[in-house]
């Protein structure tokens, strides 16, 4: 009997082995398509996959022309518009993200020439790694950004000390990992221009101080990593 026991046993393991090893195999063929588009001023990558659409840009301004390269990049999942429309929208991770953008970027790197200068990744409020480090950042930082008022809204801060808090804590450190790869790493931060800011949700929901203004939405200076 404690041998048919034994037996039940190893037939479950093995069972639960070979289970394993489908899902795994499962996931390694999961099917995607990639769309590449360009025209004279960009080249672009669209991921699609369970019906999920990533898209990473690659672009080109007047000053890049004669040198046929592409200087800025960009990254959106098509979750950013309803996120911006729906705080309350499941958040993700960016580092959960890099997987996906490495491979768009695959794709592109022998059809275009890179020198990039800038960066922007859409709706930066939607993973939550990001939103968790600037808060962290913001709140835990000795120095505090000083706004200046008109009437009741905000109207500017000090653009050096808030660059000075996102590069001490690399915001986008998945992303930064990501661009030193090929050669590139984030040297600077820029705010949107219009005064966006981390919404109370967000501020709530990670234990923060609710008073905390905290612009978000920044593009990122690029420069050589070697």
């Amino acid at each position: 009997m404690l041998s048919n026991f034994i037996k039940i046993i190893f037939a479950s393991i093995f069972i639960l082995s070979c289970s394993q090893k489908q899902n795994k195999e499962e996931t390694k063929k999961e099917t995607y398509q990639i769309i590449l588009d360009s025209n004279s001023e960009s080249y672009s990558a669209k991921l699609i996959m369970k019906g999920i659409e990533r898209e990473l840009t690659f672009l080109s301004y007047k000053d890049d022309f004669p040198k046929h390269v592409y200087s800025e990049v960009r990254y959106s999942s098509d979750s950013s518009y309803n996120f911006r429309k729906n705080w309350h929208h499941s958040q993700k991770r960016l580092s959960d993200e890099i997987h996906y953008i490495k491979l768009l970027w695959e794709s592109l790197k022998e059809k275009i020439k890179l020198d990039l200068k800038s960066g922007f990744i859409s709706s930066e409020e939607q993973y939550e790694d990001i939103v968790q480090n600037q808060i962290n950042l913001f709140q835990n930082s000795p120095h505090k950004l000083k706004y200046k008022y008109r009437g009741e809204l905000y109207c500017g801060y000090d653009l050096n000390l808030y660059r000075a808090i996102l590069l001490e804590g690399n915001i986008y450190q998945p992303f930064d990992s990501l661009l030193k790869t090929y050669g590139f790493t984030i040297i600077d931060y820029y705010p949107a221009e219009h005064n966006l800011f981390i919404n109370k949700a967000n501020l709530k929901k990670y234990n923060a101080d609710t008073t905390l203004i905290i612009p978000t939405y920044a593009s990122f200076k690029i420069g050589s990593y070697f």
